[in-house]
């Protein structure tokens, strides 16, 4: 037991120090702009990318959650239909039987479907919210590297014949 608190102890403090040591890159001078784009236009195009898939995700939601709901109405409606006939087999004959026990399975295929169809609509969730903070994340960088633009932009002296421009491009990928 002291060892897993041991192991667990070390692995905390390694993934501490690792996530330190993996810093974004920062940009300070002119020199170090062509990466600065390079990085701009990377993230730039993720973040298009995530919103396209983003939006689509989104759009799948109402149906996700419509199939989900029908599939719960139809669970309960199957399983009450079951109930009912088997409090008829009870006092009933063996044919009253049979009609219980496909009922049962019917009310049991049903209840796996709306298990499956809530699943699917977990796991829609979960995607969308993951793309949100990827859009998020994604977004905050670009916010960080325009930054790192203007602070090198303005440390560039003006020549007459060149613009800051020239030596740093300041339009955005689409």
């Amino acid at each position: 037991m002291k060892t897993l608190y041991l192991f667990l102890l070390v692995a905390t403090l390694l993934s501490a120090s690792l996530s330190n040591c993996s810093q974004k890159a920062v940009y300070a001078t002119a020199a170090d702009s062509t990466d600065l784009n390079k990085e701009f236009q990377t993230v730039s195009k993720a973040l298009a990318a995530d919103k396209i898939e983003l939006e689509s995700k989104e759009s799948k939601l109402a149906a996700y959650e419509a199939r989900a709901q029908s599939a719960d109405a139809k669970s309960q409606k199957v399983l009450q239909e079951s109930s009912d006939q088997a409090a008829k087999a009870t006092s009933g004959s063996v044919k009253q039987a049979r009609r219980a026990e496909s009922k049962a399975d019917n009310a049991e295929n049903a209840a796996e479907d709306a298990k499956s169809a809530n699943k699917k609509l977990g796991k829609l969730r979960e995607d969308i919210r993951s793309l949100q903070k990827d859009v998020q994340k994604n977004e905050q960088r670009l916010k960080e590297l325009n930054s790192s633009r203007n602070q090198i932009k303005s440390a560039i002296p003006q020549n007459p014949g060149t613009s800051s421009n020239e030596v740093l491009k300041t339009d955005s990928v689409k």
